[in-house]
C-alpha cells in the first residue's frame, strides 16, 4: 500500500459518520477500483483477485489493526471492583464514560454526592480551606479585618453580608464581584471518569477512574478486551421473553431487557 498516510487522510474525509474500519471494509468489498487506488497498481482483475499473497497479507493486517482500533473506540469492557468472578465482566459504549465532577455524581438512592463528600476545594465544602482562604484574600484586597468578614450564601451565589459593612469603608458590590472572580480562579472540584444513567428508579453513577480510593469498576487490559469484543455479537440478538445468551468459542454473552441494566451485555468466560 503506497502513500498510506495520505490515503488515510482522504478516507477520513470521505467516510462520513462511519468509522475508518467500516468505510475501508465496505469500499474494499464494493469498489472494483479500491485496490488499484490503494496499491497504485493496475490489476487485471476487479477487487482483490489479482493481489499477490504479500499484498493480501498486508491489507489483512491493516484492516485487522483498524478493526481493533474501532472496537476499542466504540466499546469498553469492565470488571466490577467488588468481585473478580467472571459474571462481573460487562460491556458498554465507551462514550458513556466521561470526565465529570465527583460532586455531581449520584450516590445511593439517587442523591448527589455533593462537594462535602467529594472533598472539593470549594465554598460548598465546609470542611475545606476555601472559605478561610477567601476571607484572607478579601482582607488583603480591601483592607478589612478578617473578623469583620462574613460570607453568606444567597441563592446559588456567595456574597459578603450586608449591614454594618459600610462603616469599614468598602464597596459591597466590588467585594461580591471579587468573590465571584476568586471562586472562578481558585475553586476546584474533584474529578473522576464516570457514567451517569437512570435505572428506572433513580439516577446512578459508575466511577471508572479516580485519583483516590477505589473505583466501582476497572477497564480490562487491551488484549483481553479485544478477545471479548471480536467474539461479541455486533448487534443485540433477538430476545425471547426477557433475556437470551449467545455462546462463542471462549465466552457466553448474556443479554436482557431489564430497565435496571444499562449494559450492552454481561460476559461469562467458558
Amino acid at each position: 500500500m503506497k502513500n498510506l498516510e495520505e490515503k488515510i487522510k482522504i478516507l477520513n474525509q470521505n467516510r462520513g459518520e462511519n468509522s475508518l474500519y467500516e468505510y475501508v471494509y465496505c469500499e474494499s468489498q464494493g469498489d472494483p477500483n479500491f485496490f488499484r487506488w490503494l496499491f497504485e497498481e493496475e490489476f487485471n482483475e476487479d477487487f482483490d483477485l489479482s493481489l499477490s499473497d504479500e499484498q493480501r497479507e498486508q491489507f489483512k493486517n491493516w484492516v485487522e489493526k483498524l478493526k481493533r482500533e474501532f472496537l476499542l473506540e466504540k466499546w469498553i469492557v469492565v470488571r466490577f471492583s467488588y468481585a473478580d468472578n467472571d459474571d462481573t465482566i460487562r460491556v458498554t459504549c465507551r462514550r458513556n464514560f466521561e470526565k465529570m465532577n465527583l460532586c455531581e455524581a449520584y450516590a445511593d438512592y439517587g442523591q448527589k454526592v455533593g462537594c462535602y463528600q467529594a472533598g472539593c476545594y470549594s465554598l460548598d465544602n465546609s470542611s475545606s480551606d476555601a472559605l478561610k482562604d477567601l476571607i484572607q484574600a478579601i482582607s488583603e484586597k480591601f483592607g478589612i479585618e478578617e473578623n469583620n468578614i462574613n460570607i453568606i450564601e444567597s441563592g446559588e451565589i456567595f456574597e459578603i453580608e450586608a449591614g454594618d459593612g459600610e462603616e469599614f469603608g468598602f464597596n459591597e458590590d466590588a467585594v461580591n464581584k471579587f468573590i465571584s472572580e476568586w471562586r472562578e480562579i481558585n475553586e476546584y472540584h474533584t474529578e473522576v471518569v464516570g457514567w451517569i444513567y437512570h435505572d428506572s428508579h433513580n439516577f446512578k453513577t459508575v466511577v471508572l477512574e479516580a485519583d483516590f480510593g477505589e473505583t466501582d469498576c476497572v477497564e480490562l487490559e487491551e488484549e483481553e478486551q479485544i478477545q471479548i469484543l471480536q467474539q461479541m455479537p455486533e448487534k443485540t440478538p433477538y430476545i425471547e421473553g426477557t433475556n437470551t445468551s449467545v455462546e462463542t468459542e471462549d465466552f457466553i454473552f448474556h443479554f436482557d431487557r431489564w430497565a435496571t441494566n444499562p449494559y450492552f451485555c454481561y460476559v461469562e468466560k467458558k
